[in-house]
Parts: structure tokens; C-alpha cells; sequence
């Protein structure tokens, strides 16, 4: 008997032992991966994991050729059963064999993988997009122009397609996405049968900020296939059957390429493009050391709003004559030019003019640096005016009235001075003598009360800048990248903070305007919607590493807590 139980007891040890790693694997499953899709489609992936206690969530690396945004996550319970389902959306970019990858996480403290699910992608035949420019070479630094050309299947029956107008509507493009024009109509013959082709096109104007090819975040449009559809009770098209397309364009355009390092002058600063400048100068008559406001116009066809002025400490004739304050010149941008100014003092009283400034930059059409030059500008310097000490005159009192000095007299002590003035007290005197002091403490403790109801906001807004740095070091000790949207979200909360509103207040364009209106600095909300749409890049296609976002977040705020609002 005895022998029997410990057999019994033995098995059930065993199947313990046993059953928490067979249920991980059991309860994780990965499902709606298509055997087959075409570039640009896109598709869900859901992750399903059944757990006691807890789970990690789920990260996905980076895989050539795909594009995996998320995950959004749902939490389900049903009696004691607790299910986490993760979704992520997949884009394949280009044609060929792929696998969704294998993803490494926890649940209930124990490490788990999931499989990996391959799938085919074939060429698109239902949507394509091409990005074409007539630069013959494209460099970094550079705004060019450039043409998307959208070819969009008409939804619909091959019989019974829809026309380019009503097609349009099943096209969603980014916001601030230039007008797109109607170009041709066609049919064509596909895999499907013969189709109705839409053409669209839309004219483009990128900076260029790396080498490589352009970047294509800003310029995805988005397109429903919708192979039959209806009309609900207002007449409104509704797909049935759909699929939906990323159209990330074919980049039929030459590679983007550094700056060439030789012939770089050495006031180089940065400006791509074709430019030219001018100056002015007042007042024009000054003596030696006397200031001379220097003002500076560029006007070119590059990205004239991030353009970065002139380096006046190395401009050699100019700091021969003039002293020259060394720091970056701060600009402000007026239609297509921008305006610089600095105070510069003429050294001696044989300076005839302000020699030309000149201006470096790098043009993209001959791929050669070019200085442009301003005229040299008259100016009359004096000598400096001399102090002589002999000049001075000097008058001191005959005689110091001891009896008051600094404002002190001596006391009173005559009867007569004592009497010579009485109030006398009246029933009205004595009356606000009484009412005073509890009106006095009604108002200190209202004051007190709007103090405590402002004691939070100004905690809030001290505290904005330590919370937020402390938070982006949180993120780079994290040790992995894609935390942009992590990095975003401090930007919002700091704002909120800052500005005594509530959280997420601030998102996308409504955070430059803030920042805007805090700074009053144009050129400041400039850089915050720079750093919002590099975050964005980097969270759509993870392309810059979170350490640059960091630290750019970081002197962003740093400048913009300087400007106290």
C-alpha cells in the first residue's frame, strides 16, 4: 500500500514540476500572420498570452525590410483566466521572403519565445508610389524639390470602378500633405484581370538631413483598396471587402552625400543652397569704442529659417578695425530672409568703413563652395574724448550742520515744540480702531487661501525641468532604443507643467505653439517642432538613436526654461 502512494505522490510531484513551463508555451500563441502580401500592405499580428501573475511586455527588433510599429495591448479576464493580447502592425517595404521575428519576454517570472512566423511578399499591383526629383546630386543640407507620383487601382468591380474623384476618398495622406493633382486614367492588365489605374500627383519640397536617400516619413500617404463596396443612407461610399497599403514610395532619386571636406572655408557654418547678402550700419558717425549696430540680411533658396548666420570672429578684415563679440548671432526670419544684428566699436580714428562681411556656403547645382560678399559701408570714427581730472570743480560746504545729519535730528525737549501740535480722538477713529484688525485677518487669510490654491502650479513649474531631465535619464539608462514616443511624452508633460495645465495638453503642433508663446522665440518653437518630428521618424521607421533624441530634448528645454514665462 505504502508502495502504491508514494508512486501516486511521486507522479504528481512530476506533473508540478512539469506543468508551469508546458502551459508558458502552451498559452502563447501568434496569430493573423498572412501567408502572402504585397509590399506596402498592411497587416496585424496578435500575440496572445494566458498568465497567473504578470507579464513583461513584448519588444520587436528590428527587422530589414519590415516595418513593425507597437504594440497595442487589451487585457482580458474572464473567471480566473487572465489574457494579455498584444497587437502589431506590419509593413513589408520590400519584395521577398520574410519571417514576423521571434519575440523574448517573461511570464510569471519565467523567460519565454515565441515562434517565428514566415510570410511572402510580392509586388504590388493594386498601389505603388514613386519619389522622382530632376537634381542630378542631392547633399546633405540641401531643400530640394521633388515629385510623388501615386498609381492607385480604382476600388470597385474591374467593371464597375470607381472614377478618379470618388477614388480620392479612399486616399489618406499626412497632415500638411501638399495638394495632390489628378494626372491620367488607365487600364492595365493584372494578375486580377484588366483594372482601372488612377494617377496622382504632388509636388514636394524636402530638407535633407543625412546621407542616404531621402527621407520618406513626412511623404506616406495611405490607400484602402476596397475590392466591392456600398452606399449607406447618405449616399457615402463603404468598402466591404478592403485592404489597406503604407504607400512608401520607390526612391527613384540619386543617393543624398556629405559635404565634401575640401575647399570647406573656415567660416563655413552650414548653408546648402544659393545665397547672397547685405548689410547696414547706424549710427555711421561714432567715436573710437563707441558701439555700431552691424545689420546682416541673407536671402537664398535653402532652408532660409534654420540658417545659421555668419561667423564674424573669423572674418579677418572686419575684427582688424572693430572689436567683435565672439558668441553665435542670433537670427530672425522674414519672409525669405534672414536678419542678423551685432554691435561692433571701432578700434582707432583711421577706420574709413566697415569692410564687406562675407557670407560661405555650399551650392548643390555645382557642388562647390561659394562666398557671397556685401559692399563695404562708409562709416566716420572719431577720437575717443578725454577725461582731464584738472576740469573737474569740486565744491564742499563751508559748514556742516551737525544738527542734522543723514536725515537724524536730536529729540525735543521744550515744552512749547512738545504742545505745538494735539489730535484729538474721536468716536469714529475709535471705531476703525476696533474694525480693523478682524478685517485685517479676513484678507490675510484669503490671501493665504489663493496663495495654497497657487502653492501646486508653482510647484509644478519649478519642478518642470528636474522632473523632465530626470525622466530622460531614466530612458537613456533604459539601454534600448525606440522610446521616441517615451520622449515626446516628456516634452508634453514638461509643457503641462510648466504652463499649470493638465497632462497631455501639448501634442504635435500645438507643443511648438506653446513653446511659442512662452519663449516668444520663434527660432526656439522651431527646434521643438524639429526635435517632435525627428521623434516621430524615429518612432515610425526607428532610424535615429534615442541618445540623439535625448540629449536634443534635453538643451531644447534647458533653452526654453532659460526664457522664464
Amino acid at each position: 500500500m505504502m508502495d502504491r502512494r508514494t508512486a501516486v505522490f511521486g507522479l504528481i510531484a512530476a506533473f508540478a514540476a512539469l506543468s508551469p513551463t508546458e502551459s508558458v508555451g502552451q498559452n502563447v500563441r501568434v496569430g493573423n500572420v498572412p501567408s502572402t502580401v504585397m509590399v506596402g500592405e498592411e497587416f496585424n499580428v496578435t500575440l496572445k498570452v494566458a498568465y497567473r501573475r504578470n507579464v513583461t511586455q513584448p519588444q520587436p527588433p528590428e527587422t530589414p525590410g519590415i516595418l513593425i510599429q507597437g504594440p497595442r495591448s487589451q487585457y482580458t479576464r474572464i473567471n480566473n483566466s487572465q489574457t494579455q493580447s498584444y497587437v502589431f502592425s506590419v509593413v513589408p517595404l520590400t519584395e521577398g521572403a520574410f519571417e514576423f521575428p521571434a519575440l523574448e519576454f517573461e511570464v510569471d517570472g519565467q523567460s519565454v519565445r515565441s515562434e517565428a512566423q514566415p510570410f511572402t511578399v510580392v509586388p504590388n499591383e493594386l498601389a505603388t508610389a514613386t519619389l522622382t526629383t530632376r537634381e542630378n546630386r542631392l547633399f546633405v543640407g540641401q531643400r530640394a524639390d521633388f515629385i510623388l507620383t501615386l498609381k492607385l487601382a480604382a476600388p470597385g468591380p474591374p467593371n464597375h470602378a470607381l472614377n478618379w474623384s470618388e477614388a480620392a476618398q479612399f486616399l489618406q495622406t499626412p497632415r500638411d500633405f501638399p495638394r495632390l493633382s489628378f494626372v491620367r486614367t488607365t487600364r492595365e492588365e493584372t494578375t486580377g484581370g484588366l483594372r482601372t489605374f488612377h494617377e496622382y500627383q504632388a509636388a514636394l519640397t524636402l530638407d535633407l538631413t543625412e546621407p542616404g536617400y531621402p527621407s520618406i516619413v513626412s511623404i506616406t500617404p495611405q490607400y484602402r483598396f476596397a475590392a466591392s463596396f456600398r452606399r449607406d443612407i447618405f449616399g457615402s461610399l463603404q468598402p466591404v471587402e478592403s485592404r489597406d497599403f503604407l504607400l512608401v514610395p520607390r526612391l527613384d532619386t540619386p543617393t543624398v552625400e556629405s559635404l565634401p571636406i575640401g575647399g570647406r572655408p573656415a567660416d563655413f557654418t552650414g548653408a546648402v543652397g544659393r545665397y547672397a547678402i547685405r548689410t547696414s550700419a547706424a549710427p555711421r558717425r561714432v567715436s573710437v569704442g563707441a558701439p555700431i549696430t552691424l545689420r546682416l540680411e541673407i536671402t537664398g533658396d535653402g532652408p532660409i529659417e534654420l540658417l545659421p548666420g555668419p561667423d564674424l570672429s573669423k572674418q579677418a578684415a572686419l575684427n582688424a578695425d572693430f572689436r567683435v563679440p565672439t558668441e553665435a548671432l542670433a537670427g530672425e526670419t522674414d519672409g525669405r530672409a534672414r536678419r542678423y544684428s551685432q554691435a561692433i566699436r571701432p578700434r582707432d580714428a583711421d577706420v574709413k568703413e566697415i569692410p564687406p562681411i562675407e557670407f560661405s556656403y555650399f551650392d548643390p547645382s555645382s557642388a562647390e563652395y561659394r562666398v557671397a560678399r556685401s559692399e563695404p559701408i562708409r562709416i566716420e570714427v572719431a577720437p575717443a574724448d578725454e577725461f582731464d581730472v584738472t576740469d573737474m570743480k569740486i565744491t564742499l560746504p563751508s559748514e556742516t550742520d551737525l544738527g542734522a545729519v543723514d536725515g537724524l535730528r536730536g529729540p525735543r525737549v521744550e515744552e512749547s515744540e512738545l504742545l505745538v501740535s494735539h489730535t484729538e480722538v474721536t468716536p469714529t477713529m475709535l471705531a476703525i480702531a476696533a474694525a480693523a484688525p478682524p478685517a485685517l485677518f479676513v484678507c490675510a487669510w484669503l490671501a493665504l487661501l489663493g496663495r495654497g490654491r497657487e502653492g501646486n502650479a508653482q510647484s509644478r513649474r519649478r519642478s518642470a525641468l528636474r522632473n523632465a531631465e530626470r525622466r530622460l535619464a531614466e530612458i537613456g539608462a533604459n539601454g534600448r532604443d525606440h522610446h521616441a514616443r517615451e520622449i515626446v511624452s516628456v516634452v508634453a508633460d514638461y509643457l503641462a507643467d510648466r504652463l499649470s495645465q493638465p497632462a497631455g495638453r501639448f501634442v504635435g503642433a500645438e507643443a511648438a505653439e506653446a513653446v511659442r508663446r512662452v519663449s516668444g522665440s520663434p527660432e526656439l518653437a522651431q527646434r521643438f517642432e524639429q526635435l517632435l518630428s525627428r521623434c516621430e521618424a524615429s518612432a515610425f521607421g526607428g532610424a535615429e538613436s534615442d541618445a540623439e533624441l535625448i540629449e536634443a530634448a534635453r538643451a531644447a528645454l534647458r533653452d526654453l526654461e532659460a526664457q522664464r514665462g
